[in-house]
């Protein structure tokens, strides 16, 4: 059996390990064909879907079904249905992992600025853009592929060798697929919570939805917000200024909702985690691995250290981008 796990774990690494590898090796490409024709001080919008989002969603995503469908799914031992109280709470205990992992980065951020590393680069070509495509991509496009990815064709496969090895890969993985030290430990809290959602119910609409309004808040309300908010033309040192600013107040007003939304979200997450932590269960998978070979078989295959050192590039390449920008 530990062969066998072995072996599908390793089919699985492979298949994301292709994925980064085609996405990289096209997007670089793609862009240097690109950036010879146009401008690259002023470059159109559309550069940016030809040279990022073409190689991912259009190649390497479809190249990415093809290998993981060559390991065959697992039907669940049993869902339920969650409604929306249920889902509510969960959503709550999305924002709180997106809150708590956020300042873990921050903290983690500021130990690195003391020695000349900057980590705080994820999204910020995408988020920068005025292109609609970026807005499109963040908070429509990339929740569907990568619940698709990261909970339905993995988990379906990996959870007969337990429910909590199939919810914690899934979780590292979609972390450390991000590539960026500013993202990974929020997205790992995060997908612990998807991962646990889609386990206990099979249902992957559940956390589409929340990954959609987690993109949607904070790579597109806020981001929208902050750059109005750099935009009007007040001293935001002189309060009596900016009170005399309606557009100034205006701004000001809808990022003070979004947070109190937002850390309110967050507290009751809190709140469930502390209720309901210890009435989380799994249920008996046919191949349940052991204690003692859970690391080795998940970890300890080709495909897997392929895909873990791919990330680890991701890592590297983005904290020189950081350096040099």
């Amino acid at each position: 059996m530990e062969r066998t796990a072995k072996q599908t774990f390793s089919a699985v690494g492979l298949a994301f390990f292709a994925y980064l590898l085609v996405s990289f090796l096209l997007q670089m490409f793609l862009g240097t064909i690109v950036y010879l024709f146009v401008d690259v001080n002023n470059p159109p919008s559309w550069t940016l879907w030809v040279s990022s989002f073409v190689p991912m969603y259009c190649i390497a995503f479809p190249l990415f079904i093809l290998l993981i469908n060559r390991v065959p799914a697992e039907p669940f031992v049993e869902t339920k249905t969650l409604n929306f109280p249920g889902w509510l709470k969960f959503f709550a205990l999305t924002v709180f992992g997106m809150v708590s992992g956020s300042l873990v980065a921050s903290f983690v951020g500021e130990l690195f600025k003391k020695v000349g590393v900057n980590t705080n680069v994820s999204m910020e070509t995408m988020t920068s853009t005025g292109s609609m495509l970026a807005p499109i991509m963040l908070a429509i496009i990339a929740p569907i592929v990568e619940e698709f990815m990261f909970r339905k064709f993995l988990i379906d496969r990996i959870h007969v060798y337990g429910g909590k090895v199939a919810v914690l890969t899934s979780a590292a993985m979609f972390a450390l697929f991000h590539g960026n030290f500013s993202q990974i430990f929020y997205t790992f809290l995060m997908g612990l919570v998807w991962g646990y959602v889609y386990y206990k119910t099979g249902k992957i609409i559940y956390t589409i939805i929340m990954h959609m309004l987690v993109n949607f808040g904070g790579a597109v309300v806020s981001v929208y917000l902050l750059n109005k908010l750099s935009g009007v033309n007040v001293d935001y040192n002189d309060i009596e200024a900016v009170v005399a600013s309606p557009e100034a107040m205006s701004v000001i007003g809808g990022l003070l909702i979004y947070e109190l939304i937002l850390y309110g979200f967050a507290i009751a997450g809190l709140i469930c985690l502390i209720i309901g932590f210890k009435k989380r269960s799994y249920s008996q998978e046919r191949l349940e691995l052991t204690e003692e070979n859970k690391v080795a078989t998940v970890c300890l295959n080709v495909g897997m250290i392929l895909f873990v050192l791919a990330c680890v590039g991701l890592f590297v390449l983005s904290i020189f981008n950081g350096q040099i920008a």
